[in-house]
Order: C-alpha cells, then sequence, then structure tokens
C-alpha cells in the first residue's frame, strides 16, 4: 500500500512538472499541528487589502521567535491537480510570500490572530501577494520556527477573476434533501427518534443560512410523521421547516425513497405511480403554500432503463442523480454536463451530483473546519468550471450540481459556506434545478443498465401482495385510514432507507388479513321458514373502525334466492342485517352457503358459512285451523251462558 501511494505521488509530480503549473512532492507534516481558517477574502477582483482570521494552537504561540507565513500557490489549471493538493499528495510551487513576526500581529482574542494581507493584481510590489491571472489559488498559511521549520499549516484558497461582468455564467445548485430511515414503524404507527428530529432541525437551520438558490426535496413521510405527533416541540419543529420551505420549490418524491429499478423489474409500474402520487398528496396537504414540483424525480439508487421508462409513463420530465444513483450509469460525456437517457423516444432531462465532490463533503477530514471545507468546495467547484470550459464545453449546457451523498446537510457549516460563496463568484449562477431542463437532439446521453430478466426477491413478494393490497383496499373507501396505512407499509416495503424492509412487508400482510377477520357472520346456523315463501335475515359483524365494504353470496341446491349475490356496507363496531327473499319447491331441511368476498378482487374474506333452513309448508293451515277451533269454542261458551241465562229467567217467572 505505501508503495503503490508513494507511486501515485511520483506520478501526480511528474505530471504536475510538465505542465504550466509546476507542483513539488508533498512534504511530510504528519508533525505540523493543525492551524484553524476562521474567515478570509476569497473572490478577488482587483487590488485589495485583505484580512485571515487563523486560530493557532497554544503549543506554536508559544514557539519563541515564530514566523507567520502567507505563501501563494501556482494557479490550478486542472482539476485532477486541484484534487491532489488538495488531498495532500502534492503542493504547488510557491509564486509570492509575505512574512510576519508572530508577536507583531494582532490577536482578536485568545488564540486568534488577524493578519492584514494585502493583494496586487498588476505588479509584484514585494510586500503584498501578487496574483497575475485569472484562477483558483491555492494559499499556506504557516508557522515557523526560528529554525524556518513548519510548526503550523492549513491550506486554503483564493479565487482571482479579473472583469467578472465579461464572464459567462454557468449553472450551479446544491440538493438539499431531508430524508432519514422511516418513522413509521412495521404496524403502520409513527414512533420519530431523537435523530430525525435532529435533522429536520439541522435542514431547517440549513435552509435559513442559505440565501442563494437551492434544490430541495423533503421525504414526505417525514411531514407525515410529524404531523400526527403530539408533542408540542414536533408542531414546532415542523413549523418552523414549513416556514423555510415556503421560500422554495419542493421537488415531489415518493412517500420514501423508492428502489426505482427493483420496482420496474417487476412491473409494478402502477404501485409506483400509486407511491408517487401518496408522496404529491402528502406534500400538497400538509405543506400549505409550498410550491411543489411534480416533474422532477430525485433516483438516489441505479436506474434501468425499464426504470427510466417507468419514470416517464409517471409523468417524470426530469431526472436527478446522486451519487448511488449514478452506480451503473454512463456517461457520453461529463457528469457535469446537462444529458439525457439513450432512448431519442423520451424527451427527459439529466442532472448528475458532483459525486467525487460528494464524497469529499460527506467525510470530511477532522483536521478541517467547516470554513476551511467551504472554501475548498467552492474552489473544486470553479476549477470544475474552469476546466470544462478549456475543453471546449458551452456554459449553456454545464450543470454543476453539489450535495452530501444522500442529500442531507452535513453537520459542519461547509455546504452552507461554500453555497453562499458560489452565489457571489464571478462566472457562477446559482439556481434551483427543480425545474425540468431543456433537452435537444445535440444535448448529450447517458446510458442506463439494461434491465434484468428476473426480479429480485423482493419484487415477486411485493408483486404476490399486490393483488391481496389491491382487493382488500376496496373493502375501503377512498381516503380511509386503513387504505392511507396500506400504502405507506407498502412503500417501505419498497423503500431504500428502510433497515429491514421484508418487515414491513409482513406487516403489511398482517394489518390486511386483520382487516378481513374484522367481518364475522352472527346469523344462526338454524333458521326457520315459515313457508315455501320466505326472508332469510343474515347478520354480519364489523368489529374494525372503519366501515368496511363487502360481497355476500349465498347457494343452496333447493333453495331460490332473490339476488342472492349482494355488495353491502357494515358499519364500524356494528352488525347489519340483510334481508334476502327465498323460495322452497319443498318442506324439509335445506343446506345453504354464504360467502364473502372483497367487493374487487373476489378474495375470500372469510371461510365459507353452511347455515341450514328447515321449511315447513303446513305451518300456515295448522295455525288458522287453530284459530277455526278457537271461533268454535267461543260461540259455543257464549251460545251456553245465554241459554243458561235464559232458563234462570224463566223459572223467576214461574214463580
Amino acid at each position: 500500500m505505501k508503495f503503490s501511494r508513494w507511486l501515485r505521488i511520483l506520478l501526480v509530480t511528474v505530471i504536475f512538472t510538465m505542465t504550466t503549473s509546476p507542483v513539488h512532492a508533498a512534504t511530510d507534516i504528519t508533525s505540523v499541528a493543525s492551524l484553524r481558517v476562521i474567515s478570509q477574502p476569497f473572490n478577488i477582483s482587483g487590488a485589495t487589502g485583505t484580512r485571515f482570521v487563523i486560530q493557532i494552537p497554544a503549543a506554536v504561540r508559544a514557539t519563541k521567535n515564530a514566523t507567520l507565513q502567507i505563501q501563494l500557490h501556482r494557479r490550478i489549471a486542472q482539476r485532477k491537480f486541484f484534487q491532489a493538493i488538495a488531498s495532500g499528495e502534492a503542493v504547488s510551487a510557491a509564486i509570492d510570500t509575505i512574512n510576519f513576526s508572530l508577536s507583531s500581529i494582532a490577536r482578536v482574542s485568545n488564540g486568534y490572530y488577524s493578519i492584514p494581507v494585502p493583494i496586487t493584481v498588476s505588479a509584484d510590489n514585494g510586500s503584498s501577494l501578487y496574483i497575475p491571472n485569472d484562477g483558483v489559488y491555492p494559499v499556506s498559511v504557516q508557522v515557523l520556527n526560528s529554525d524556518n521549520a513548519i510548526i503550523g499549516k492549513v491550506m486554503t484558497y483564493l479565487n482571482k477573476r479579473q472583469n467578472p461582468r465579461n464572464l459567462e455564467p454557468v449553472q450551479a445548485s446544491t440538493l438539499v434533501r431531508l430524508v432519514a430511515s422511516p418513522s413509521l414503524d412495521v404496524a403502520g404507527n409513527f414512533v420519530i427518534s431523537d435523530n430525525v428530529r435532529e435533522l429536520v432541525r439541522t435542514t431547517t437551520e440549513f435552509l435559513r443560512a442559505v440565501d442563494a438558490p437551492l434544490t430541495v426535496a423533503v421525504q414526505p413521510e417525514i411531514i407525515a410523521s410529524f404531523s400526527v405527533s403530539p408533542e408540542a416541540s414536533d408542531q414546532q419543529l415542523l413549523a418552523a421547516l414549513i416556514a423555510q420551505l415556503r421560500k422554495r420549490v419542493v421537488v415531489a418524491t415518493t412517500f420514501l425513497p423508492l428502489d426505482t429499478s427493483m420496482l420496474a423489474s417487476g412491473r409494478l409500474d402502477d404501485d409506483f405511480i400509486k407511491l408517487l402520487r401518496l408522496g404529491e398528496t402528502t406534500l400538497s396537504q400538509l405543506l400549505p403554500n409550498v410550491s411543489v414540483q411534480r416533474n422532477t424525480y430525485i433516483a438516489d439508487s441505479y436506474l434501468t432503463d425499464a426504470a427510466i421508462a417507468m419514470l416517464y409513463k409517471a409523468g417524470v420530465a426530469a431526472v436527478i442523480l446522486t451519487g448511488k444513483g449514478q452506480e451503473k450509469t454512463t456517461y457520453q460525456t461529463s457528469s457535469s454536463i446537462l444529458s439525457q437517457p439513450d432512448k431519442p423516444q423520451l424527451s427527459m432531462s439529466v442532472v448528475s451530483v458532483d459525486k467525487q465532490l460528494s464524497s469529499v463533503i460527506s467525510a470530511p477530514e477532522a483536521s478541517t473546519t467547516g470554513v476551511e471545507m467551504g472554501y475548498r468546495i467552492a474552489a473544486e467547484m470553479l476549477v470544475q468550471r474552469d476546466d470544462l470550459l478549456a475543453s471546449g464545453v458551452s456554459a449553456q449546457s454545464i450543470r454543476l450540481l453539489m450535495s452530501t451523498s444522500v442529500g442531507t446537510p452535513p453537520s459542519h457549516s461547509s455546504l452552507e459556506l461554500a453555497s453562499n460563496t458560489l452565489a457571489i463568484s464571478p462566472g457562477i449562477e446559482m439556481k434551483d434545478f427543480s425545474t425540468p431542463q431543456t433537452v435537444t437532439a445535440q444535448t448529450p446521453v447517458t446510458k442506463f443498465v439494461k434491465a434484468v430478466g428476473i426480479p429480485s426477491p423482493r419484487a415477486n413478494a411485493l408483486l404476490d401482495l399486490r393483488s391481496e393490497v389491491l382487493s382488500t383496499s376496496s373493502m375501503t373507501k377512498e381516503g380511509d385510514p386503513l387504505r392511507v396505512k396500506w400504502d405507506q407499509l407498502l412503500a417501505a416495503g419498497a423503500s431504500t432507507v428502510a433497515t429491514d424492509p421484508g418487515a414491513y412487508i409482513s406487516g403489511l400482510e398482517a394489518s390486511l388479513a386483520n382487516a378481513r377477520a374484522a367481518i364475522t357472520v352472527t346469523t344462526p346456523s338454524q333458521i326457520s321458514l315459515s313457508s315455501r315463501d320466505g326472508i332469510i335475515r343474515l347478520q354480519l359483524r364489523n368489529s374494525s373502525t372503519s366501515d368496511l365494504t363487502v360481497k355476500i353470496q349465498l347457494s343452496s341446491v333447493k333453495v331460490k334466492f332473490v339476488d342472492p349475490i349482494r355488495t353491502i356496507t357494515l358499519t364500524a363496531g356494528g352488525t347489519t342485517e340483510v334481508q334476502i327473499s327465498a323460495t322452497t319447491r319443498t318442506n324439509g331441511r335445506f343446506p345453504i352457503a354464504l360467502r364473502v368476498f372483497t367487493p374487487e378482487g373476489n378474495q375470500q374474506v372469510l371461510p365459507m358459512v353452511t347455515i341450514t333452513a328447515r321449511v315447513n309448508a303446513l305451518a300456515g293451515f295448522g295455525q288458522a285451523v287453530s284459530a277455526g277451533v278457537l271461533l268454535i269454542l267461543l260461540a259455543w261458551w257464549w251460545s251456553h251462558r245465554r241459554k243458561a241465562r235464559l232458563e234462570g229467567a224463566s223459572e223467576t217467572t214461574v214463580s
């Protein structure tokens, strides 16, 4: 490993020596203390007096007769040279130096030194840094002991542009995403973690701190979880976030980030569109007065050509690729150039995050501060601009997009500083890339990997679950909490941010089964009909908290029903009676089969129930005979009583 490292350094050194920017191998400064940049100038357009504020460790400050030295290095000609210098593998040759006695420099506070650095752009007068040409220049601030050995050092950058108004602007942006592991648990309930709360707080502060245009995306699931939180602090966090989002345009996304190619491999296009609409609806309902862009999609997993076709079918006109989204992707030119899919029939723009810079932002060196890293990011973006223009690329086709690996703001302030710095840097126009870009026949193409022939196991599991979701959902009303819950669990089962998406698939299956199990038949197993033409009364109970609609079907060999197949709605928490007219040909006992299905898909809600009907056609005649006998008895009783009274009256008269 050491040999390959030194070989790499040697090759870079040779390359630098052959260019107009001489570079020598980096000095071993492993024992050198790190200074800290607190503030500094960056954009230089003419002769000026600037001031660097540097934090110097106590051990370095205590060195007697120490000298503070400002070194200006040669302009960086190409991005690969910049990366070698920034990583410490090589050092650009110094072209100018200013020395100060450390004891003579004013202290702002304990350990903080304010260093006046005059800059000239016309001629080297020996008392200022001479910056002759336009470009990005490394600057070393270092402390030397009495033996001229470096005992403390930090590197930063200056951007010199003599005539800013003459520079053709190049479009650039910062992608900021609020994305995290689901707060949704496998039972469909929201449980917000402190990590997610901190992420919302950090994102809100980032949006507040950056004045420049940004490309912003918010995970709808996070907004949904905070909207139903009973915690007052969560509601305050959500309100603060919404206040910042109202100043921006938010890219609509699926409810949770999805493995788009996985869904495409299982031909789950309709499910993807459904989850995309769920995300859009969530943002529209829960982010009042926030503009939502519905035609742009942010991919954080690699895309296949089938996935691109699925996105186009869903109405997506622009794709933004994160670092992970660029895997298995081949660019015709550079990822920093606006492109389109390698399918002429699809009118779709492709903009990509700068993957190399993304890894730097996501994992900064421990020895750097947010200020140093911020200027390093801005400097590399400017070098990339100059590099592309020097290669003949038109300024109108360049799209510089910086972000962390997943899009969430870093814990340090580097990206904030870089965004605000580039917004005032000549030759850069900060834009919001949420709007689809215009592509033409001349726009370079990006090739996406061919679709795999065999769906993944997770795609197969979702495909098997698809019909069950659709049929069980037909039992509920549009917008019912159960239906929303199932869509959310489905999104988690297909997401790229869930730790165990399979657990959400199992949770969805259980929830669907529980919904169907809430339906029971309370009709007695034996019923009696008073005649061959009678009414069968069925009782079905719904023990859930939602009204559920089912389809029932009665069948029997010897019983004829009027409308034996019916769709009925069962009231939540209640019992519903259904009356069905029935006719039998003979008397006796007949089995009747009762089946309960979902309204769509005909999925069985519960096992078949058998009801025995007892029919006795004489039952009505017997009642008539009984009534006749009763009337005869009443007539006999009345006649007997009347006769007795008459006989009594006759005996009294004779006496």
